[in-house]
């Protein structure tokens, strides 16, 4: 975070805040773009938004009240001031923090903080409402009517084996899978194998379930166990026709996060690509694999040769 934002938001902690905030069902790069694109879309009719230190603005939302642009780190923080001529002359001064922290590859929780007392005003909490429910409707999550098409193209895996080969390296790398129902009928299982043409060693296993409605929010959700002992666990959300994405949040045994995201995309009933790509601390999102897995009915013997241990 730059030296500029954290004089700002230092200033601006010193009063007890109030807060807003809103789960959006986009990443923070998509959700940053739309709220600096489209400011009346948000902050309400007349606003605009300049990403430049010193940029004043108003809106109708907020009659009498001029909003100033302090600060901002793009995909972050945005850091405002309030002012408003009050009774006798005096100007009365609020503070605000816009932030965008990931919750996942597809998930940004946008918070509105307020250094200042809102219910001084009624209208400014009235405002900050509004403004969050803009950002609400926008990007509605709407995670569980699309779980029954998620499991529809999960269990088109199911009969068979995939097999995925990397050859541009010395060493190819070498993947099989195997995915069922699990008892429900529903669920899924599935394990995989990874290797060369030295041979493959058990990799992992992986569940993927529905959460019910009636305990949880309906999602598509996986847990998957390798070999290192790490454990993933995460949301399968449909991402576009023909397409999964899988929000990857693994652990591994002493602790240590990272952060995947999945891509799935069918390229007939007998083939699917799989990319997945890790988000490092600067937010940009790396590839880390990228392979093409077709089901077979004869599965070649260097991919079921088993590994030394």
């Amino acid at each position: 975070m730059s030296s500029w934002i954290l004089i700002a938001c230092a200033m601006l902690a010193s009063d007890e805040p109030t807060r807003w905030s809103v789960v959006c069902a986009g990443d923070t790069q998509q959700v940053w773009q739309w709220m600096v694109d489209e400011p009346e879309a948000w902050l309400g009719r007349g606003a605009t938004l300049k990403l430049e230190a010193g940029h004043a603005f108003q809106s109708q939302d907020l009659e009498g009240w001029s909003e100033l642009l302090l600060a901002y780190e793009p995909q972050r923080v945005l850091v405002t001031q309030l002012t408003h001529a009050a009774e006798g002359g005096a100007v009365a001064k609020w503070s605000l923090i816009y932030r965008l922290e990931p919750l996942s590859p597809t998930r940004t929780q946008v918070s509105i903080q307020l250094t200042g007392a809102a219910d001084e005003d009624k209208s400014l909490g009235e405002a900050m409402e509004a403004r969050v429910k803009r950002l609400q409707g926008k990007f509605v999550d709407r995670t569980e009517e699309k779980a029954d098409r998620v499991l529809e193209l999960l269990q088109q895996l199911v009969g068979k084996t995939w097999i995925a080969e990397q050859a541009d390296q010395e060493q190819p790398l070498l993947v099989r899978e195997q995915w069922e129902h699990a008892p429900d009928q529903t669920s899924l299982l599935a394990k995989s194998w990874l290797g060369s043409n030295q041979g493959l060693y058990f990799r992992s296993a992986t569940q993927v379930w529905k959460e019910p409605s009636s305990t949880g929010d309906g999602a598509v959700r996986f847990q998957n166990l390798d070999a290192s002992g790490a454990v993933a666990r995460g949301a399968i959300l449909h991402a576009g026709k023909n397409r999964l994405q899988w929000e990857w949040h693994s652990m591994d045994p002493i602790g240590f996060p990272r952060l995947y995201r999945v891509d799935m995309r069918w390229k007939g009933s007998d083939e699917y690509q799989f990319r997945a790509l890790q988000r490092m601390d600067s937010g940009e999102w790396v590839e880390r694999i990228d392979l093409t897995f077709r089901r077979v009915d004869q599965v070649p013997a260097k991919f079921l040769k088993r590994a030394q241990q």
